[in-house]
């Protein structure tokens, strides 16, 4: 037991050394440690009576998997339905987006173009000039 006791501290010591350095282990250390493990732990049978109890708990709280199944396949189909009404939400979002920027876009055209006419004065050309 004490020698346990000892490798348990052992490999508690040389764990803590490897989280406060942040660091990976080389082979020598992952030998190291894995030989540690080993003296210090082994292998147990579990006792009859814990067995059939976890058993019992187990079934006791089993549930009836084709309900399980259409629930998951009802949720399922949500998600997909969901995804798609989102995903043409966005589709037709971007589309107004462009219509406005391109109407936008060509009613300044507009403007500045009624706006060149307004202003435009009548030069004289070479000819009247010369006259």
């Amino acid at each position: 037991m004490k020698k346990n006791v000892y490798h348990l501290a052992k490999v508690i010591t040389l764990m803590d050394s490897i989280i406060k350095s942040f660091r990976r282990l080389n082979s020598q250390e992952i030998l190291s440690l894995e030989e540690k493990l080993k003296e210090t732990f082994y292998p147990i049978t579990p006792r009859k009576e814990f067995v059939e109890n976890l058993n019992n708990r187990l079934m006791a709280t089993s549930f009836e998997p084709d309900r399980v199944r259409l629930k998951n396949e009802t949720q399922n189909r949500f998600v997909f339905v969901s995804g798609f009404i989102g995903g043409l939400l966005i589709i037709l979002t971007g589309i107004r987006a462009i219509i406005s920027i391109t109407g936008g876009i060509s009613l300044l055209l507009h403007h500045y173009r009624k706006n060149m006419n307004i202003k435009k004065v009548q030069s004289p050309t070479i000819v009247q000039a010369l006259n």
